[in-house]
C-alpha cells in the first residue's frame, strides 16, 4: 500500500508537492540503472587495474619469437595475457593448461585472461606457421 500525499501530510504534517509514487518510482528507477552500470564499470575498469598482465609481443623466431618467453603466474590467480603480433600471424597454445590465444593478428591486440589450476613448468607453442624457423616458436608457463 503506497503512501499518498495526503497521507503523508496527515501523519507528519508535512506538505509534499510531489506524491510519494513518483519518489518511489524514481528511486527504483535509479537503482536498476545504476546497478549494471556499476557492475559493468567494475569488469571494465577497476577489476582489469587489480589483476596481474603479462604484455607479449610476438615476432617470426628470427626476430626473437615471444617476448618473454616465460611467463610466471600463481595457481587459482587470473591473469590477463594482452599479445601482439608485429610481423605475421601467430596463436599461442600450451595444451597441457589447455590454454589457446586465437589469431594474433599484426598491428592488432588479443586479450585473454586465464587462471591456471595446476602447478608446474608448461611449454607453450605458436602453432600458426609463421616462418620456416616456425618450429622453434616455444617458450615457457611456471605456475607457482
Amino acid at each position: 500500500m503506497m503512501a499518498t500525499a495526503k497521507a503523508v501530510k496527515a501523519k507528519t504534517g508535512l506538505k509534499v508537492s510531489v506524491p510519494v509514487e513518483i519518489i518511489v518510482l524514481l528511486v527504483l528507477l535509479a537503482i536498476s540503472i545504476g546497478v549494471p552500470v556499476g557492475a559493468f564499470y567494475y569488469e571494465d575498469t577497476v577489476r582489469p587495474a587489480q589483476m596481474p598482465t603479462v604484455d607479449m609481443v610476438v615476432h617470426r623466431v628470427e626476430d626473437g619469437g615471444f617476448k618473454p618467453n616465460e611467463i610466471r603466474m600463481k595457481k587459482g590467480e587470473t591473469v590477463r595475457i594482452i599479445a601482439r603480433s608485429e610481423d605475421v600471424v601467430h596463436t599461442l597454445v600450451a595444451p597441457d593448461l589447455g590454454l589457446f590465444i586465437p589469431e594474433i593478428y599484426p598491428g592488432k591486440t588479443t586479450i585473454l585472461e586465464f587462471t591456471p589450476e595446476q602447478t608446474g613448468t608448461f611449454p607453450f607453442m605458436c602453432a600458426t606457421w609463421c616462418s620456416p624457423m616456425h618450429p622453434g616458436m616455444t617458450g615457457t608457463i611456471v605456475v607457482e
